[in-house]
């Protein structure tokens, strides 16, 4: 008896064993075919791309069913911003013209070089001869009207120190001419500007000759070329043909002021003194000097 149980429950047991083998295989044979069926509903539909393209597609996660809706999306949308204007497209390189002057053109560049607007006050040669370069640069309106500020505030700045340079020099000269010549200051600024006359120079050139060289030695020139036709004056030439020298009224009225002045250092030992109060009489009296 026991041995035919054992037998039955051995029997019993190969028989669960060999269900449960026959089970198992029937789930596997089940999922191949589920998997076969799946592959072949949703075959791998970028299989024939090459690798580069199928790395981008796995990158983006673009690798699965839904992959050519998400690409579809994705241009539309890539489209749509680049149609509403505010996009450009970057030049292929430094060579590439049309690129370029579609970027230059956005920003804000004139059409042509003739069409830059230059701002109050700028020199309009100037522009017109930057105007080509300008615009080959791709400089924009805007950025052309900050630049020419910029030059125009330079170059008002450099006018104005210029112009009080000239000043100081002049006051400088003009202090130290009229202590040098005491009295006589007036005097000698009178032979200058008679120097001037007659050697048909403007006050407008003698400014831009102390600009240049100074105004102390333009001064003193001018001084020495009066001095000079008085020598001549002395020699022989008229008052008249000259356009210098000392009337002999206004020599009068001179040696009434000074007078006491030069006699008082003549009796002093001063030779200079002397001599002018008998260059001041001659005159005085007609006689050249």
């Amino acid at each position: 008896m026991a041995d035919n149980v054992g037998a039955a429950a051995a029997a019993l047991g190969a028989e669960q064993t060999s269900t449960a083998s026959t089970t198992q295989a029937q789930t596997q044979t089940a999922a191949t075919t589920q998997t076969a069926a799946t592959a072949t509903q949703t075959p791998e539909w970028f299989s024939d791309l090459p690798p580069e393209l199928k790395g981008v597609l796995e990158s983006k996660g673009w690798n699965n069913p839904d992959g050519k809706a998400s690409i579809i999306k994705n241009y539309a949308d890539l489209e749509r911003q680049y149609r509403s204007g505010d996009k450009m497209v970057l030049p292929k390189d430094e060579n590439d013209a049309d690129g370029w002057n579609n970027v230059y053109a956005k920003l804000g560049r004139p059409a042509k070089p003739e069409d830059y607007k230059p701002p109050q006050g700028a020199d309009e040669a100037t522009v017109k001869a930057l105007a080509p370069e300008l615009h080959k640069l791709g400089i924009t309106q805007k950025q052309f009207e900050a630049l020419a500020q910029i030059d125009l505030s330079r170059n008002q700045s450099a006018i104005n120190a210029e112009n009080q340079r000239i000043k100081t020099d002049q006051d400088t000269a003009l202090a130290k001419l009229q202590s040098e010549w005491g009295p006589k200051y007036n005097e000698n600024m009178e032979v200058n500007r008679r120097a001037m006359r007659n050697l048909g120079i403007s006050v407008d050139d003698v400014n831009k000759m102390m600009a240049a060289g100074g105004a102390e030695k333009v001064l003193r020139l001018f001084n020495l070329a009066g001095a000079a036709a008085r020598e001549d004056n002395a020699a022989g030439l008229g008052e008249a043909q000259l356009g210098f020298g000392m009337t002999p009224n206004r020599a009068k009225a001179e040696l009434a002021a000074r007078k006491n002045e030069l006699i008082s250092k003549a009796r002093t030992g001063d030779k200079a003194a002397a001599a002018e109060y008998d260059r001041l009489l001659k005159i005085s009296e007609g006689y050249s000097a």
